[in-house]
């Protein structure tokens, strides 16, 4: 079991960006300025440590704006290689959930999964919205949680 928190400091910060270059910058060839869009600073970082090890993270958006949010845009989620398999996405997930639904001003959470994870994110609930799409060379289809 992972422990599952907000990234409040530089350093949860940083090991979050470190998770988030391993996984898509050298391990899925997604060009930096891809990865690093300019949409950090407004959002929240989740991260996974085990046994005290930081081993996944996650980005989530308030849409449209942070006054009013009708939607909630999960982003980034990552797990390191050595990490897979022992259900650290599924309690990012099911964190990140459990800390939208407490807000109450979102009605659906939404998400651009990679086509190949589809199955992971509908065991959580999650349907599918749209065509497969390229994003950072790689397929993707949107995906919505009503709330």
């Amino acid at each position: 079991m992972a422990t599952i928190l907000v990234a409040t400091t530089d350093i949860e910060q940083a090991a979050c960006a470190s998770i988030r270059h391993q996984v898509f910058v050298v391990g899925q060839n997604v060009p930096l300025e891809r990865e690093y869009d300019g949409l950090d600073e407004e959002a929240l970082h989740y991260i996974a440590f085990q046994e005290g090890q930081a081993v996944g993270t996650a980005r989530l958006r308030m849409l449209p704006n942070a006054d009013e949010p009708e939607e909630a845009k999960i982003e980034r989620v990552a797990v390191l290689a050595k990490a897979r398999g022992r259900g650290i996405a599924t309690e990012l997930m099911e964190q990140m959930l459990a800390d939208i639904r407490k807000d109450g001003r979102v009605t659906q959470a939404v998400l651009g999964s990679q086509t190949y994870i589809v199955g992971f994110y509908e065991k959580l609930g999650f349907k599918k919205t749209g065509p497969v799409y390229e994003d950072a060379g790689l397929p993707h289809i949107d995906m919505v949680l009503e709330l």
